[in-house]
């Protein structure tokens, strides 16, 4: 786990680098922010899922999100949604069914409460809601060779910071935690495996524009 994690924190250090940078002249410290808005934005991250069939599953996922917030003095409040596709894999052999083979996460998403607190251009927040992630197991020996696809839903929390680098661009950094109910996963009429409640951890780095700003900096 603690190599793709060294390798997303590098990226992360680059990125905002060089986001804050490009931003960098385009406001000053005393200038007042407002988070209401509409935004769009795409999202990067490592993942690790506890997965009872081919073992953990890691690697790296991203996509697309978007959302509405509204701010009452220091309260920031809204929903958001978002999508991901990834490179989420695990290959060996397949838990008490003899078959050599692997679990790849293909796709999965989220529609999430936000809430937050806002000092300026900086905001701490946190998030709850519903998850889904789409899954494939396949498998093979010498005589049989067989695949399944199921979709697990369950719930998904996390928490970050955000910082405004300019009126409509944000950078966030991002902890996520999911955890999905258990599906049945079937190779054939004599094979089959229960794939029980899995859940994982992730880190994301996200960026976002927020469109038609309730009120400019001022």
């Amino acid at each position: 786990m603690g190599g793709w994690v060294l390798r997303f924190g590098v990226v992360v250090c680059i990125f905002s680098s060089l986001v804050s940078g490009a931003f960098a002249g385009e406001k000053s410290d005393s200038l007042k922010y407002d988070w209401s808005g509409l935004y769009l934005g795409a999202h990067l991250g490592g993942v690790r899922a506890n997965d009872t069939i081919a073992g953990d599953v890691t690697g790296f996922a991203g996509g697309i999100l978007a959302g509405y917030m509204h701010q009452t003095g220091n309260i920031v409040y809204g929903l958001e949604a978002d999508y991901y596709w990834g490179d989420l894999a695990k290959k060996g052999q397949l838990a008490n069914l003899g078959l050599t083979g692997s679990n790849r996460i293909m796709h999965g998403g989220s529609i999430r409460l936000r809430a937050g607190y806002a000092f300026n251009d900086w905001l701490v927040f946190a998030s709850g809601g519903i998850a889904q992630a789409r899954s494939k197991v396949q498998g093979s020996n010498l005589f049989f060779a067989g695949k399944d696809y199921k979709t697990h839903y369950g719930f998904v929390v996390s928490g970050g910071l955000e910082k405004a680098v300019s009126e409509n661009w944000r950078l966030r950094a991002e902890y996520t935690y999911a955890d999905f109910n258990a599906r049945t996963y079937h190779f054939g009429p004599l094979l089959s495996r229960r794939l029980k409640g899995a859940n994982g951890h992730g880190i994301r780095l996200a960026v976002s524009y927020r469109f038609n700003p309730a009120r400019p900096f001022q």
